[in-house]
């Protein structure tokens, strides 16, 4: 129904359900989506659900505290664009891709682009279950008021996370891999009153942080406290007004 009230979890799961690849794009009009229970997107490859458009198209989490909205498990070659995904301060992970090892397929090369993530405690969560979770782009992607991480990347083999052109606000952390472990890659993004730091490391890998603006955050980069080297490129970002200190502050890294 899309208005807000109806609850919609049954039907947009029976539409995700049926995408394959005779019918690989689910298209989401204008509306306010309720849902209560989890959204399973599970076994897919190049399928897409895309909406009308981020101002418009929203989902909106109706379940229990600390619940999840979107769960990808074995998803690779797909497209999830022009949506707004809003916990209501209720909902512990917004998108959860986490590969079980066993169904469908490595999760890789997904897009997320033109989307709004707000209001929960982790916007993107990636490979918490131990196993894959690489190569996935967030282009012009928005991470507003989550109270532990905007993206937290979870194991080692979450690898090569690309994020360009986002914005983040008002997150505890807006990018991090602590804990966790995996790596990323940040250009041309904008970080704004971040409570913790915009960027943390905890174990370590490789990470490019190029052309970014930050404001009004309490860290720029946060990294440390792990056994290994890291390579970090930090090149042309402008960092104002940081509450601690040391706007980068990096500490020991191993040999």
């Amino acid at each position: 129904m899309g208005d807000g009230v109806t609850d919609d979890t049954t039907a947009l799961q029976s539409a995700i359900d049926s995408l394959d690849s005779d019918h690989p794009v689910l298209y989401l009009p204008a509306g306010t989506y309720r849902i209560t229970s989890t959204l399973n997107i599970l076994g897919k490859r190049q399928v897409a659900i895309i909406g009308e458009d981020p101002k418009t198209t929203k989902s909106i989490w109706g379940g229990a505290t600390s619940g999840t909205m979107i769960y990808l498990n074995g998803v690779a070659y797909s497209k999830f664009n022009r949506l707004t995904f809003d916990g209501m301060n209720r909902a512990q992970v917004i998108v959860d891709q986490s590969w079980d090892n066993s169904t469908g397929f490595f999760d890789t090369a997904n897009e997320f682009a033109d989307n709004i993530f707000q209001n929960a405690e982790i916007g993107y969560r990636c490979g918490n279950l131990g196993y894959g979770c690489a190569e996935t782009s967030m282009i012009r992607d928005q991470f507003l008021n989550h109270t532990v991480a905007g993206i937290i990347l979870k194991n080692f083999n979450a690898l090569d996370i690309w994020i360009r052109y986002c914005h983040f606000k008002n997150n505890a952390i807006s990018v991090t891999n602590n804990p966790g472990a995996g790596n990323f890659h940040v250009y041309n993004s904008i970080f704004e009153e971040s409570t913790i730091a915009d960027i943390s490391i905890g174990h370590t890998g490789t990470f490019n942080f190029r052309d970014n603006y930050s404001t009004g955050s309490n860290q720029f980069i946060k990294a440390g406290g792990g056994a290994n080297p890291a390579l970090i490129t930090i090149q042309r970002n402008t960092v104002l007004d940081t509450k601690a200190t040391q706007s980068i502050q990096i500490s020991d890294l191993g040999p």
